[in-house]
C-alpha cells in the first residue's frame, strides 16, 4: 500500500520555505494578473522592502520559485534514502501525486503551477522555467527505471517514454483533486497509475511487487 506514510514537511529547510510557500499561496488566491510583491510579502513574515533587496519584481520571485520547486521535490524523493529501484519509483510517485506532502504548501503549489502553465504560451519568461521543472520530474523518474531495468527488477522498457507516461498520471492526480475537485476521477486515475507500475514495469520475475493501493 503508498500512502501517506511520510507525514509533514517538519524538516523543510528554510531557503526553500519562502519563495515556495509564500509565491504559491499569493498565486493561488489572486492569480498571476492581480499578484503583486505586496500580496506575496503578505503570506510571509517579511515586508515587502525586504523582498526588494533581493527580488526586483515579481517575476523574479516566480522564477526562484520554480527553482525552489524543483530543489523541493527533489529533496523530498531524496530525504527517503531509499536504493531499491521499486521502492524509489513508488516513493516518487507518492510524491509528485501529493500522497506524503505537507498539505500546507501543496494545495497552494499545485494551484500556482496551473496558472504559471495557463500563461506559459503567452509569457516566455515562464516557458523555460516550467519547461526545466517537466524536465526535471521526467529526468529524475527515467534514472530510476533505468537503474531498475539494470538491476533486473523492471521490464525493458523505453526508460525515457515510461518516465513521460508516468509523469503525466502523477500530475494528473493532483489537477483533478485539487484543480478540479474531482476526487474520485482522481483516485480513478491513482489506481490506475499503480496498476501500470505493476503490470507494465515492475518484472514478473521480482519477489517483492508493490501492492495495488486500494
Amino acid at each position: 500500500m503508498v500512502s501517506g506514510t511520510h507525514g509533514k514537511d517538519d524538516e523543510l529547510p528554510d531557503t526553500l520555505q519562502y519563495p515556495l510557500s509564500a509565491v504559491a499561496q499569493a498565486l493561488a488566491k489572486h492569480g498571476y494578473a492581480d499578484l503583486t510583491t505586496k500580496k506575496i510579502a503578505a503570506e510571509s513574515t517579511r515586508t515587502e522592502a525586504a523582498l526588494y533587496r533581493h527580488y526586483d519584481s515579481k517575476d523574479a520571485l516566480i522564477e526562484a520559485y520554480l527553482e525552489a520547486a524543483i530543489d523541493w521535490f527533489s529533496w523530498k524523493i531524496e530525504s527517503a534514502d531509499i536504493t531499491d529501484p521499486i521502492e524509489r519509483l513508488l516513493r516518487t510517485c507518492e510524491v509528485l501525486t501529493g500522497d506524503s506532502i505537507d498539505w500546507e504548501y501543496y494545495p497552494g503549489f499545485y494551484v500556482a503551477m496551473q496558472e504559471l502553465r495557463a500563461y506559459a504560451p503567452r509569457k516566455e519568461a515562464f516557458a523555460e522555467p516550467l519547461q526545466k521543472y517537466h524536465r526535471f520530474m521526467v529526468t529524475s523518474l527515467t534514472e530510476i527505471i533505468n537503474d531498475g531495468i539494470e538491476r533486473g527488477a523492471f521490464h525493458r522498457v523505453d526508460p525515457e517514454s515510461t518516465a513521460v507516461v508516468v509523469y503525466t498520471f502523477c500530475d494528473a492526480v493532483p489537477r483533478y483533486a485539487i484543480v478540479l475537485g474531482l476526487i474520485d476521477e482522481a483516485e480513478m486515475i491513482r489506481n490506475q497509475l499503480y496498476a501500470y507500475i505493476q503490470s507494465g514495469i515492475v518484472s514478473e520475475d521480482t519477489v517483492d511487487r508493490p501492492d495495488e493501493p486500494s
